[in-house]
């Protein structure tokens, strides 16, 4: 697996793991493998820099170059806007063996891209797939009352999962203003931040908006206790699709 924290990565999955950004380490991790698994959202996507785009399809092509299949895995398509990011998709994309993606406008938008060699099919986010009986919802418990939740007292927990968006703040007050009718029938509301530090710092705006007390999670944690923690939710408002 390659990841930008190799070690953290292999402690917590029990994978080997490579850095990403070491290319030897790259290279020997493809040549050593039988089979290349290209997942996640948007990776193939220029509007955050194309730099991230051509880092992407650079590892498909070097296993391609090394005869190794190439397996996308619930893909999240674009968008793609440059010419150049465009004709690197149409070059590299096409020669993959299957595709699958997450949604039907990432079908689209390989089609527009005339990327229609491999077979593509239309699938559902992994997540989708994560069943309850994976998680420990232990983790999450001792995180809760590590933080000073009193989980003995009957209130139901409302995790929040919030999140900059396109400029926009008045969604900001919108939440706050939920999040305290919640808190007045006896909800206690928690800030989850998924994305970290960013989603930190929108979650305090958002509390700082709010009449009524709530809590923020200010560490960062890993998808393990994530998802521990809002197993212990009794309702989550989510902005993020991995929310």
């Amino acid at each position: 697996m390659l990841s930008n924290t190799p070690e953290e990565t292999a402690e917590i999955y029990k994978v080997t793991s490579s850095n990403r950004w070491k290319l030897g380490d790259v290279y020997r991790a493809l040549k050593d493998s039988d089979l290349l698994i290209s997942g996640g959202g948007s990776l193939l996507q220029d509007v955050t820099g194309i730099k991230s785009l051509l880092y992407y399809l650079g590892v498909i092509w070097l296993a391609q170059r090394l005869g190794k299949p190439v397996f996308f895995y619930a893909q999240g398509i674009g968008p793609v806007k440059s010419w150049l990011g465009r004709l690197a998709m149409r070059l590299v994309v096409n020669k993959v063996n299957y595709i699958t993606v997450r949604d039907e406008s990432s079908r689209q938008d390989l089609e527009e891209m005339k990327i229609n060699r491999p077979g593509i099919r239309v699938t559902a986010d992994p997540v989708l797939g994560l069943e309850q009986k994976f998680v420990d919802e232990k983790i999450g418990r001792a995180i809760l009352e590590e933080v000073g939740l009193d989980l003995s007292i009957e209130r139901k927990l409302v995790g929040v999962s919030v999140r900059e968006w396109q400029g926009l703040a008045d969604y900001k007050r919108v939440v706050a203003e939920v999040c305290d009718k919640l808190t007045r029938v006896g909800h206690q509301v928690v800030f989850l931040p998924m994305h970290y530090p960013d989603d930190l710092k929108t979650s305090e705006e958002v509390v700082e908006l709010m009449e009524q007390p709530a809590v923020v999670l200010s560490q960062r944690y890993s998808v393990v206790e994530m998802a521990s923690l809002i197993a212990n939710m009794d309702l989550l408002i989510g902005m993020r699709l991995h929310a």
